[in-house]
């Protein structure tokens, strides 16, 4: 019998990690762990979702709420304008005070759109400015171009004097103007730069410039008088429209107020800064012809003033080419046709601007002198004859055309008895914008002259 051969080892038992050997003692435990770990996380992500839900239509429900407040509100609101829409809509001056009391309510309880608040608040203007300033200052987003809308630009700022006819009709709202320049200056003192919007435009502002300096000039006015400066150079440097608003209020000395010696050097400094600047405007190509006429315009009604501010700017625009001086030529003649400047004005444009132009006309003698020496004594003739101390250069002007020139001063004479004729019956579209108060006796003169 063979012998049983030794059965073979058994192969060793493969090793286990302390993990491994940690799942296998305590797999109950881990499962039951796992299963509840996850229902934990879902039942956080579940409540998690409900919290979300919940706030979601508690902000739907607020939302809900805000708006159907909100038109209960406009509601009411309606109801309460219409109970004072009959009252505001009112134009009698009896009941002004009732008007201001409703109105200024219903702004300062935010009632009512502002922009229906300042048309309300500047019929107020017409009867008293005082009640439309304290609506105006409780409105917060003021629409200034409807403010500037509203200026009205009195004769007096026009052409320097009013005359009680059809043309200075809105002499009436003069008050109120002064007024909405005021709010402006304070708008603009308390740092709200809004209105220097109506500046930003340089060619609204050409096409504008009496409504825009006016409403300008309380502002710029208060802060040359308290010499603040550099608040004016400020202003200046936001737009060209707020640099040539800011020539033409404070080129001319308006105050003539003594002061010592050094004092109106500086002075004359920066009101002659200003002027030489607003003169290189004018010539300058951005200012076109009818530019060039506006403030021409402007100049001559400061003229009167008599300080010499602009005198050489119309000097040297009446030298310019046709193409350039045709658009001020032809505004002087219109106002000097009707009178509608100051003596001073008129005197001054006559002495200082209009004769020694033509004379320099004459003496430079080609075809363009010649030109210009005709259109500036149309104008020449529609001035009165200076006093009989200062009529020395006029009638020498005037002598040297008649030998000189026979037919231009035949056109001279019947340009002259033209005006007069013209003046004594205007056409009726005219009657309400003629200002001449008295005729002048030109035949006479022409006779005198003869």
């Amino acid at each position: 019998m063979r012998p049983r051969p030794n059965p073979a080892p058994d192969p060793p038992a493969p090793k286990t990690s302390a993990f491994q050997r940690f799942v296998t003692t305590y797999s109950t435990f881990l499962s039951s762990f796992v299963i509840g770990a996850a229902g934990l996380v879902a039942t956080t992500v579940y409540q998690s979702k409900q919290q979300e839900m919940t706030r979601r239509q508690a902000e739907a429900q607020i939302k809900i709420s805000e708006v159907a407040a909100e038109n209960q509100w406009r509601i009411e609101r309606a109801e309460i304008l219409s109970k004072n829409l009959e009252l505001l809509a009112s134009s009698r001056e009896d009941t002004v005070d009732q008007r201001y009391g409703v109105l200024l309510s219903l702004t300062r309880g935010k009632i009512m759109d502002p922009e229906l608040a300042v048309a309300y608040a500047l019929e107020l203007g017409v009867f008293n400015p005082g009640y439309m300033r304290s609506i105006l200052a409780t409105v917060g987003e003021k629409n200034y171009l409807q403010l500037d809308h509203s200026y009205q630009v009195s004769c007096e700022e026009r052409w320097g004097l009013s005359r009680n006819v059809g043309f200075c009709k809105n002499d009436r709202y003069a008050v109120r103007s002064q007024a909405l320049a005021e709010v402006v200056a304070e708008d603009l003192g308390l740092g709200n730069h809004r209105p220097l919007d109506l500046l930003a435009d340089e060619r609204q502002v050409q096409e504008a410039l009496q409504r825009r300096a006016g409403l300008f000039r309380a502002y710029l006015g208060g802060l040359y008088e308290r010499r603040q400066i550099g608040d004016i150079e400020r202003f200046e440097a936001t737009s060209s429209g707020a640099r040539l608003v800011a020539a033409l209020a404070l080129a001319a000395d308006r105050d003539g107020e003594l002061t010592a010696d050094d004092e109106t050097a500086e002075r004359t400094r920066f009101h002659e800064a200003r002027e030489k600047w607003l003169e290189g405007y004018l010539l300058d190509r951005h200012c076109d012809p009818d530019c060039k006429g506006r403030l021409a315009d402007f100049m001559f009604t400061d003229l009167g003033l008599g300080d010499g501010a602009h005198e050489h700017a119309l000097m040297t625009l009446l030298e310019r080419p046709d193409a350039e001086s045709t658009h001020a030529k032809s505004r002087l003649h219109v106002r000097l046709l009707w009178c509608r400047a100051t003596n001073e004005a008129i005197t001054r444009l006559r002495d200082r601007i209009l004769v020694p132009v033509a004379t320099r006309a004459l003496v430079q003698g080609n075809s363009e002198g010649i030109e210009r020496l005709k259109d500036l004594l149309e104008l020449v003739a529609l001035v009165p004859l200076p006093a009989a101390n200062v009529r020395d250069a006029w009638y020498a002007l005037l002598e040297r055309v008649r030998q000189r020139y026979p037919a231009i001063w035949r056109d001279y004479l019947v340009r002259r008895l033209t005006a007069e004729r013209q003046r004594q019956t205007p056409p009726r579209a005219l009657v309400q914008g003629n200002f001449c108060s008295t005729t002048e006796e030109l035949q006479p003169a022409v006779l005198e002259m003869e």
